[in-house]
Order: C-alpha cells, then sequence, then structure tokens
C-alpha cells in the first residue's frame, strides 16, 4: 500500500482514508481517497457520504464461533 501512500503524500494532494468492511480473516480494511489540489472540502464530503451510505458507525466486525 506504500506505493500508492507516497506519491499522494509527496504531491501535497487531499487525501482521507474510510472504513470499507472487513476481510476474510475479520480484520478492518480501508479505502484511501485522494483528490486534486484544493478539493479538500469535496474529498471530506465524499468521505461523509461514504460514511452515512454504508452505516459504518453501526458496524460491527463478525464474531468468531471458535
Amino acid at each position: 500500500w506504500m506505493e500508492v501512500v507516497v506519491p499522494v503524500a509527496l504531491l501535497g494532494l487531499p487525501c482521507t482514508a474510510v472504513p470499507a468492511g472487513f476481510g476474510s480473516n475479520g480484520l478492518p480494511m480501508g479505502l484511501q481517497l485522494f483528490g486534486p489540489i484544493g478539493a479538500d472540502a469535496a474529498l471530506l464530503r465524499l468521505a461523509q457520504g461514504w460514511h452515512e451510505v454504508t452505516n459504518w458507525p453501526n458496524t460491527r466486525p463478525p464474531t468468531s464461533m471458535a
């Protein structure tokens, strides 16, 4: 994942990360969103919309049956 993060950071592009669910191993996964310079507010609106659509604050990881 560093191959993507470093160029974005070096270019000074606005970026944020949002939760993207859970992997098959039950660990949380994330999604990095980035946009053009000056699009900070639009990017934050997109992240907020993602949270609202996915209902992430009320999402819980799968429980283990072990």
